[in-house]
This record gives C-alpha cells, structure tokens and sequence, in this order.
C-alpha cells in the first residue's frame, strides 16, 4: 500500500445537510387562556364562600352564646306579668275601641238646631248600614222645617236627611219626623278621647 494514496481524507466529500431547526414559537392557546381564567375565578369564588361561610358560622355561635347570657338576666315572674299586662291593654283597647260616646252625637245636633225647632221624641239605633236617628219634631211653620233641613244638611257628621210626616197640630203648629244617619266617629269614645 503506498502511504499517501490512501482515499481517506478528514474533509468530508459530501457536505452533510444543514438541518434547519426553526424554532417553534410557543403560542398559548385561546380557548386554555379562557378555561385558565374562568378556573381562577372559581376557584376565588370558592376561597371566598368557604371563608364567608367559616365567617358566619362563628359570628352564629358568638350570637348563641351572648344570647344565652341575656337569657340568664331575664325575670321569668316579670315577663309572666308583662305578657298578662299585655293581655288586658289589649282587652282596654277593644272594649273602649267599641263604646260609643254619644256626645258628641248631642253636640251635634245641639250646633245644628234652630232656636224655633223643638225636638219631642229620640231614637237611636246601630245598624248594619251604620248609625241611624229618628226625632219627631215641632215648629212654628213650614219655612223652619225648610231651614233646618237646611242647617241639618250642611252638617258634614249628619248624613241622609229625610223630613217627612209633616202636619198642622191642633195648636197651628207644623209637627215633622226627620231621620238621618250618623257618621259613626261622631259616637267614638276613642276618635273623642284622643
């Protein structure tokens, strides 16, 4: 073998292919970045319930136990009392709620008679339909009678007027009935104590 004919070389004859290595850019993908943030915010939101709740649990057994003090302070005797107190205002109440009063019913008719009018006979009666008044009265002409339906009607407590019944007596005196409903505050003991 000759030295130096070898066909061995160190350069290589065939220049290996430059692998091109590009670089892959690492893009996040939009629907992880979506689920990323929608995860953070309930996991927030859990956190946060979690120490609400822990939160009112405690203030729950803080209120129990202040509760359970004040239960200590209480008079079973006086609160007994208090409650049979209760009881009767509420029967006061009731009761007065319902009397009737009638003078300011008298009042009324007081302010709204004529000197010339003279009334000789009163009933009074509650119905269904509310308070109702019956008088016979005597005068001495018709022109009074029309004068006092007048006073009577413009009374805002004396409602429904009706004279009727209208004669001449034996005297020459005009005699009537009137009727009339009566607003049922004017009678309230409660509207005339307050």
């Amino acid at each position: 073998m000759v030295i130096g004919s070898d066909n061995s070389s160190f350069i290589p004859k065939k220049t290996p292919l430059v692998e091109e290595r590009v670089q892959k850019r690492k893009s996040i993908d939009l629907f992880f970045l979506i689920s990323m943030v929608i995860f953070l915010i309930t996991l927030t939101f859990a956190v946060g319930a979690f120490l609400y709740k822990n939160f009112l649990e405690g203030s729950i057994e803080e209120s129990k136990i202040m509760l359970e003090k004040e239960k200590e302070n209480f008079d079973i005797e006086t609160i007994k009392q208090l409650i049979r107190l209760d009881s009767r205002l509420m029967v006061a109440e009731m009761l007065l709620g319902g009397h009737s009063d009638l003078t300011g019913l008298f009042d009324a008719l007081e302010e709204s008679t004529l000197q010339a009018v003279q009334f000789v006979d009163f009933e009074f009666k509650i119905t269904n339909e509310g308070i109702e008044i019956k008088m016979d009265g005597i005068t001495k002409d018709y022109a009074t009678v029309a004068l006092q339906a007048e006073k009577f009607g413009s009374n805002p407590f004396i409602k429904n007027t009706i004279f009727s019944d209208l004669d001449v007596n034996n005297d020459g005196k005009v005699v009537f009935s009137f009727t009339a409903n009566v607003d049922p505050e004017l009678i309230s003991f409660k509207k005339r104590v307050q």
